[in-house]
């Protein structure tokens, strides 16, 4: 599992686009790692927060013609038992974080948690997926995390 720490957390309004978090991952298992939201701003705000979609794709294996899809789901909090999905919200950008105050982000209970789950027919090389934030109070800030998983 992975917690993105440092640069890689999400922390809007300041735009640092296009932080990178490489995963690997085997085909048939799920890969979960988290999003906390840093409030930097000098006054309270909430973000919305929109995701990349499952990836779905066409293989083949000798004679055998299929399609593959690597489930990405999204959910609230850390801890997986009891948490809510809120793949749906995040996929059409309408998920918002609480009001956070300046400096303060959101804890084990309000991260946003996203979870890959690889195909066991995916084939090997690498997938992309893009996890944006963008400031309530101010539409013109956003932060990115892309997220490049390896299927090995």
């Amino acid at each position: 599992m992975k917690k993105l720490t440092g640069y890689q957390k999400l922390t809007p309004p300041l735009d640092l686009t296009n932080q990178t978090l490489k995963v690997t991952g085997a085909r048939g298992k799920k890969l979960a790692f988290y999003l906390p939201i840093w409030n930097i701003g000098s006054t309270p705000d909430s973000f919305l927060i929109q995701g990349s979609d499952s990836v779905t794709g066409a293989y083949t294996n000798g004679k055998v013609i299929g399609t593959y899809t690597n489930l990405v789901n999204y959910f609230l909090g850390a801890i997986p038992q009891g948490s809510l999905t809120n793949t749906p919200a995040v996929v059409a950008g309408t998920f918002s974080t609480a009001t956070l105050a300046p400096g303060a982000f959101t804890g084990e209970a309000t991260m946003l948690r996203a979870e890959i789950t690889v195909d066991k027919h995916a084939p090997k090389g690498i997938t992309t997926n893009t996890i944006k934030a963008t400031s309530s109070g101010n539409f013109l800030k956003t932060d990115s995390v892309r997220v490049i998983l390896t299927v090995k």
